[in-house]
């Protein structure tokens, strides 16, 4: 597991890297309603999470679950493959664990062609401070929809892989008794651990889209 999270934290700074030299902008669209977009990329972020926190409720019925799955799917770059949308139960499961939430600290910015938003966020567990304050995210124009980039999605993916609840029964609930209450809050609390360890993997993602960002500041006051 450790020379997982290793391998993971080593290929989140190659991406980071990746994004800090990428290819140069094109031409803005003329009729670009930045306010609008920004709106958008702010309430589907936010709507994510929530759905995240659905679908990895062991309260949630089965189809309650689908559900949010499917409304979560459409809020990530490539939702539509059967890949992400195998990563994304497991996923929810930590993210509900760990009570993870988001908060915006700086409104979106947007790249010259208008099909990347760049903003500063901060995640919350169980409504307190974690290890991702003031990090940078990513969202980009797929299909006319603001969804998560996914860079940051495979980010969590990343680190999270391992912890992904097995054998889940009806509405996301590990089957085995509902008198396994132990089994129960061990899962609960590797899932707020592996979450944790999922935020930290963020925030070494955002080390390179600083890097990104500091450059389009720089050539946009040349």
């Amino acid at each position: 597991m450790r020379g997982k999270l290793i391998q993971g934290l080593g290929a989140l700074v190659a991406i980071g890297a990746l994004i800090a030299f990428g290819t140069a902008p094109v031409a803005a669209q003329d009729d670009f309603d930045a306010e609008a977009a920004s709106e958008e990329v702010v309430e589907n972020l936010i709507d994510l999470f929530t759905y995240l926190d659905v679908a990895g409720n062991p309260d949630s019925s089965a189809a309650e679950a689908e559900e949010a799955v499917s409304a979560a799917a459409a809020l990530i770059e490539g939702g539509d493959t059967a890949e992400v949308q195998g990563q994304i139960p497991g996923i929810a499961a930590l993210a509900h664990a760990a009570e993870l939430t988001v908060v915006i600290d700086e409104e979106p910015t947007f790249s010259e062609d208008n099909t990347q938003a760049n903003y500063l966020f901060s995640a919350l567990s169980f409504g307190n401070p974690s290890q991702v304050d003031g990090a940078n995210g990513i969202h980009v124009l797929e299909d006319g929809t603001w969804k998560l980039s996914s860079l940051i999605w495979q980010a969590f993916v990343a680190m999270g892989g391992d912890a992904q609840p097995e054998d889940m029964g009806d509405g996301g609930v590990v089957d085995g008794g509902a008198d396994d209450t132990g089994q129960d809050e061990e899962l609960a609390n590797t899932g707020l651990n592996t979450g944790l360890l999922v935020v930290i993997a963020v925030a070494m993602l955002a080390a390179g889209v600083m890097l990104m960002t500091a450059s389009r500041r720089a050539r946009s006051t040349v």
